[in-house]
């Protein structure tokens, strides 16, 4: 019996197999509004102002998290994730709302088409959005000229007789340079509605992360097992060779 077909067989069932498995299991797929100028494995932040509006009478945090979630779940094409209102009480400041914090403070925040608002968080909770874009709603249409409720001071600290919830609201202005979460305005009534901002979860770049010299190789486990599975084959791929090796030569 000729056994170089069988060979041949088996050598190329393996190869295609390999070259099959790993495709699978290295494969990913990319973020709806990954930002461009970041790398795989890079952490980053999502914003927007909402594009409906709410009444500031509530001194309940969660009344304000809540509105934001069910903004962004406006846009079906967002990251699952979780959303805080970049937004203060008497109880519960911007600050202490975001869960992230104080770890995500460097980290850049986005618009959602992948836009940079601010280099850092810290530079967005003090109003200075150096990104050089001005923030979107959450399906990235353009909301320059709103006054928003913050119930903040720069840094995202309560302001004091001034939250969401007393009787006059801290409002930011979404068209200025420096006054986009404390505008100086003590004295507005929170009868009226007014949009607020929302900020997401931490978000990552998917992918192995990368430095300047190549891709840091992540271990995938179906990979290892194919490899694993391709060195058996290719022993025994070379036993059986020998072996036809010998039946022909004494044949």
């Amino acid at each position: 019996m000729d056994r170089a077909p069988l060979i041949r067989t088996v050598a190329g069932g393996f190869s295609a197999m390999l070259t099959t498995g790993f495709g699978a299991g290295s494969s990913a797929s990319a973020a709806v509004f990954s930002p461009p100028d970041l790398l795989p494995g890079s952490q980053y932040l999502l914003a927007f102002e909402t594009s409906d509006t709410i009444f500031a009478s509530s001194s309940a945090i969660s009344d304000y998290n809540t509105f934001a979630m069910s903004e962004a779940a406006m846009n079906s094409a967002l990251p699952a994730t979780g959303w805080s209102a970049l937004a203060s009480t008497e109880a519960v400041s911007a600050v202490n709302n975001i869960s992230c914090l104080p770890g995500c403070a460097s980290l850049p925040v986005y618009n959602v088409d992948g836009t940079q608002i601010a280099s850092s968080l810290k530079k967005l909770l003090k109003g200075n959005w150096d990104g050089g874009n001005a923030i979107e709603s959450q399906s990235g249409d353009p909301t320059a000229g709103a006054y928003v409720w913050t119930g903040s001071t720069d840094g995202g600290t309560t302001a004091a007789n001034a939250a969401l919830g007393d009787p006059f609201t801290e409002l930011g202005l979404d068209w200025q340079d420096l006054y986009q979460i404390d505008a100086g305005y003590y004295g507005v009534s929170v009868a009226g509605a007014k949009p607020i901002y929302a900020l997401s979860d931490v978000q990552t770049i998917p992918g192995p992360p990368t430095t300047p010299t190549g891709t840091i190789p992540s271990p995938e486990p179906v990979g290892l097992s194919l490899f694993a599975l391709g060195a058996g084959v290719t022993a025994a791929v070379g036993r059986l060779r020998r072996k036809v090796g010998k039946a022909a030569a004494k044949s």
